[in-house]
């Protein structure tokens, strides 16, 4: 069973927690956080290990589950951002995370208008259906004001 959770744990999140090394306290701080704070965002310079870390809490809330679950349908979703630049390719990163295609409704969207009934459904099926889901949204930065609108969008219907 230990080598099937290992597994798993680096299929999800592509890193095993006791694979960061000399980051125990940001880790700690990091999942208590999140356990408090809807939106926490990781700031560095490029090459600081954000990506490495948040991956490592994933891995870390993939260990504490009581069972092993699907990549994108457990506590713990990770979203590649880095080649996103617009809302509708955040949204199709988030929907390829999610292993659920997109609406021919967003695909043909334009605007952020129109990706509005599909990003709800994505988020009110897939994610907020659970309480205590972990997205990271990593490489944010490449669209910042895109991720921004899907954030704000998703606050929304999480109240």
């Amino acid at each position: 069973m230990a080598s099937t959770r290992k597994k798993n744990d680096r299929e999800a999140s592509g890193v095993v927690a006791s694979d960061l090394i000399g980051r125990d306290r940001e880790l700690a701080d990091l999942a208590r956080d999140v356990e408090h704070h809807a939106l926490i965002t990781l700031v560095g310079a490029p090459g600081a290990g954000k990506t490495s870390l948040a991956r490592a809490l994933l891995a870390m809330r993939q260990q504490q589950a009581p069972e092993p679950t699907p990549r994108a349908m457990g506590a713990s979703i990770f979203v590649d951002l880095s080649s996103a630049r617009s809302a509708l390719a955040v949204l199709r990163a988030l929907a390829l995370a999610l292993d659920t295609p997109l609406a021919r409704d967003a695909e043909e969207g334009r605007d952020r208008a129109t990706l509005v009934p599909s990003l709800e459904r994505l988020l009110t099926t897939k994610v907020l259906a659970s309480a205590r889901t972990l997205v990271v949204l990593d490489n944010a930065e490449q669209c910042i004001d895109d991720v921004a609108w899907c954030v704000g969008r998703w606050s929304s219907l999480a109240r």
